[in-house]
């Protein structure tokens, strides 16, 4: 499983997502998200080193998904998550990434 962590330096947050040694990072994804081809998600700075890299997010101002939720929420808002997150789905699907690495876990999604 990649490592996961948040770093704060000179009020910026980033959230890192650490390779493991050998895996493959698909190039023509990076572009895609970088490009705004799929909605919703952040850019990202990839950083190779040997044979791992590492994914950059910046993060500033964003909260986890759990956090949001423990929000009070009406049904409008409630919708509108749930339609974001299969839009974001269907527009992967649509631009051929790899649903698989999708990072879905409520303690990493942030909003």
């Amino acid at each position: 499983m990649n490592k996961c962590k948040v770093v704060s330096k000179l009020g910026v947050t980033q959230f890192v997502i650490k390779s493991q040694k050998g895996q493959q990072l698909s190039e023509r994804e990076v572009y895609a998200i970088n490009n705004n081809e799929v909605k919703g998600l952040l850019h990202m700075s990839v950083l190779q080193k040997g044979s791992t890299f590492k994914l950059a997010y910046n993060v500033t101002g964003f909260i986890t998904f759990s956090e949001y939720l423990k929000r009070a929420l009406n049904k409008e808002a409630f919708a509108r998550i749930l339609k974001n997150i299969l839009d974001n789905l269907k527009s992967m699907q649509t631009t051929y990434i790899n649903q698989d690495m999708l990072l879905l876990d409520f303690e990493h999604v942030l909003v």
